[in-house]
């Protein structure tokens, strides 16, 4: 299965050629995620991504696993996400320098459902921020800290 046609309900952060379903690397596959039991289910305010859909992410610490299944998630785990965001959103925030321009994501959220060319521009960098995980050319940082030091 192709990311686009698990990102079909969200926005388009699609990579091309990015299979995750049955790959010699990526012991997820359709039929585990079905298994799971999901205690809540969110969608991400920014790009509309579901915190049930297949996780994009090919290395790093937020790799595809049996950890982590699904979306990532900013807050929470994989089957009780919390929050309004995904962690995609959150590193293309900062990564973009759309901290530049807003203070918090849920501010660039709010122009975002006022303007289709903000969204557009957010969602092809978040594209290319997964792009960037998946070559090993953005190591997601882990704590607090370190994610808040992106944003500045």
């Amino acid at each position: 299965m192709e990311l686009d046609e698990c990102a079909s309900e969200g926005g388009d952060m699609s990579v091309d050629g990015l299979s995750l379903a049955g790959s010699d690397d990526l012991p997820i596959t359709p039929d585990y995620l079905n298994t799971l039991t999901f205690l809540q289910v969110k969608r991400c305010s920014s790009c509309s991504h579901s915190s049930n859909e297949y996780n994009p992410l090919k290395q790093g610490s937020f790799k595809a696993s049996a950890k982590f299944p699904c979306w990532p998630w900013l807050h929470g785990t994989h089957i009780s996400p919390s929050g309004n965001f995904c962690r995609i959103c959150e590193w293309t925030f900062g990564l973009a320098n759309f901290n530049m321009k807003y203070s918090t994501v849920a501010e660039m959220q709010n122009a975002q459902q006022k303007s289709a060319t903000e969204t557009e521009e957010f969602l092809a960098c978040a594209k290319k921020t997964i792009e960037l995980v998946n070559n090993g050319r953005f190591k997601a940082p882990r704590s607090k800290a370190a994610r808040e030091s992106i944003a500045t």
